[in-house]
């Protein structure tokens, strides 16, 4: 019960509560007050009184609206009711005449459409019959009956095409929760049933079973100016499809438009079947002919304030293009953004107030914002020359901070989400260096990456933080990375559920003795055993730890001299014991060790091997 509920509660989400019919507006008050109320049953029975002087008056508004409330109030007050508010809809269709019957096989539809949505999943794992189960209840249906079904009733909405063009959705207001302006963009009956239909026959099912002759989208004129489009003849053997129908749907409602000299519904229109094609078609060179259909859809309506709109796609087609830059690889598109804030700045200029300005005013903004990222190793040598990776677009210089911080001061930073706290918990740290930098600005509004080197830092732990403005003030736009100078290095090691840790020299690689080892788990309330243990180093840097549970967040804190290094995010687990004959199996295991965790191009890699085989549980390197 609770599915139809659902979908007839959005449905009635839509009716509107006021009339222009005045002798059904007291009564409708009063539905409202019992809804108020919570008194469905006393609501329902309302309801029945204006559904009965609606038939006789044959006011299909009032008819319609006064069905929908019915079936949703039965649907609060009876047990398993969905099936008798289906079966309503059904005996009502066969006696109502147009336009009545064509809005109620329209809300059929969709009922039948939504119901699918929400239970899909028990329709794809049903055999196809070739008869239904039970006709009489659509819940038992296959997935290909109730698309048959579904198709049905849109394509009986639509019936009557003729006469619902002819019908101004005005008449309609009663059913409907309009919004201010929005006849402009679907003023007849007919726009309204289309949609409805185009919102199923554009979505498609790959999950039905497709013929050998399956209909594909492959004429360009489908994607071409609205005299090309009507001009393709849209038969096919495969009259089933969904792609088809919606092409249909979109030809008549072209053509309706066109002869009315209804501008902004004809904009409004070839826009979703040009979309639409894009999405859909096989054929080459898509993007491009969507563009050329724009900017030719573009030359013919510049002067109406809709026409911004189009403005809006070919901004956004330029946009798309220029996302395939690729310095030095494929540069073919660098400068459409450039383009792309031409066509938004003279849709502004033309119509400032129209709804495309307002979305290319959004598109323009998104082009022209300055951004950056910056990203450096996260541990880096102290007193050394290091860089910093930075991606930037649309700036000139940028103010760089070095702040000195503690271990603990990231995890710190990763919990505060408002912009403005964050920058005022960076602000506390003391400065350590400060500098700038200019940056190449090429104008192609692209982002570029480059590499800062940064003043050499000694041992210790910062975050890096570039920014806009020299004050790092609330206006400007900044990056942060953390980093550790240290000239410490871990290497790890596991055999079996031993592990051993390797203290080394991040220069050299020489191990170091005597250092004092630190090992936890920052997470320990979700962990059997917490780890809390302090080792030191012996002769060849080595420290072992037997894991005796999973843990997982560790931090292994090393001290050695007058240097500290902290190496997080480690994981222990203990592997599962195995029968004793697992263990009589010859295994040969290999471990690579590499100075760093990330290098530069052009650097030179230093790494090591050790092969450890494995015998009946007995390991020799």
């Amino acid at each position: 019960m609770k599915k139809i509920a659902l979908i007839l509660i959005l449905f009635s989400g839509m009716l509107h509560a006021q009339s222009h019919y005045n002798n059904y507006d007291s009564l409708w008050q009063e539905v409202q007050q019992l809804d108020k109320d919570n008194l469905p049953k006393s609501a329902y029975t309302k309801v029945s009184e204006i559904f009965e002087k609606a038939q006789k008056e044959n006011n299909a508004p009032q008819l319609v609206k006064a069905l929908m409330y019915q079936s949703k109030y039965a649907l609060i007050t009876e047990e398993d009711a969905q099936l008798n508010v289906v079966h309503n809809f059904e005996k009502e269709i066969e006696k109502a005449t147009f336009p009545a019957k064509n809005i109620l096989e329209s809300v059929l539809a969709g009922l039948y459409w939504q119901y699918f949505q929400q239970n899909r999943w028990q329709f794809y794992k049903r055999t196809h019959t070739a008869e239904k189960v039970d006709s009489s209840d659509f819940r038992t249906w296959d997935l290909h009956t109730i698309f048959q079904e579904i198709d049905k009733h849109f394509q009986h909405s639509l019936e009557n095409g003729l006469q619902a063009q002819n019908t101004k959705l005005e008449a309609f207001n009663a059913l409907l929760h309009t919004q201010e302006g929005s006849k402009k963009y679907r003023p007849t009956l007919y726009d309204f049933l289309a949609q409805n239909a185009l919102e199923f026959y554009k979505t498609g099912e790959s999950n039905l079973p497709q013929p050998a002759y399956k209909f594909e989208i492959e004429n360009p004129k489908l994607l071409g100016s609205n005299n090309d489009f009507l001009s393709v003849d849209l038969v096919a053997k495969d009259s089933t499809s969904q792609k088809l129908h919606a092409l249909k749907i979109f030809q008549n409602l072209t053509l309706l438009h066109q002869k009315n000299k209804d501008i902004p519904a004809l904009i409004a229109v070839s826009l979703e079947r040009m979309d639409f094609v894009k999405e859909n078609a096989r054929f080459s060179n898509v993007n491009q002919v969507y563009l050329q259909g724009l900017l030719d859809f573009k030359k013919q309506y510049n002067a109406y304030p809709s026409a911004t709109e189009i403005d809006y796609r070919i901004a956004l087609a330029y946009q798309n293009q220029a996302n395939t830059y690729k310095p030095e690889t494929d540069e073919t598109h660098r400068f459409d953004l450039q383009k792309a804030l031409q066509i938004c700045e003279d849709a502004i200029r033309r119509f400032p107030d129209s709804n495309g300005a307002t979305r290319c005013k959004n598109l323009k903004n998104s082009i022209t914002d300055a951004a950056m990222q910056i990203s450096a190793e996260k541990i880096i040598i102290p007193l050394h020359p290091e860089k910093v990776w930075l991606k930037y677009k649309n700036l000139d210089k940028l103010y760089f901070r070095i702040l000195s911080v503690s271990p603990d001061d990231e995890e710190k930073l990763q919990q505060i989400y408002n912009p403005d706290k964050r920058r005022a918990f960076l602000l506390d740290f003391p400065v350590v260096h400060q500098f700038e930098t200019s940056l190449k600005n090429e104008k192609d509004y692209q982002f570029h990456t480059t590499e800062i080197i940064l003043p050499e830092i000694a041992q210790g732990f910062y975050v890096i933080v570039a920014s806009t403005e020299s004050n790092f003030g609330t206006s400007s736009n900044y990056a942060f990375s953390f980093v550790q100078a240290t000239n410490l290095a871990l290497v790890e090691s596991k055999i079996n559920n031993s592990y051993r840790y390797q203290v080394v020299n991040r220069n050299t690689g020489r191990p170091i003795s005597g250092a004092k080892v630190h090992i936890r788990n920052k997470n320990a309330r979700y962990s059997n055993k917490p780890i809390d243990i302090n080792l030191t180093s012996d002769s060849q840097g080595f420290v072992s730890y037997q894991a005796h549970s999973h843990h997982n967040q560790v931090e292994i804190t090393v001290q050695h001299l007058n240097d500290t290094g902290v190496f997080r995010y480690y994981r222990i687990y203990k592997q599962n014991d195995y029968p004793n004959d697992r263990h009589k199996f010859h295994t040969n295991t290999v471990f690579l060790f590499t100075d760093r965790s990330i290098y530069r191009p052009s650097q030179t890699v230093y790494f090591k091997g050790i092969a450890v085989a494995q015998k009946e549980n007995i390991s020799s390197v």
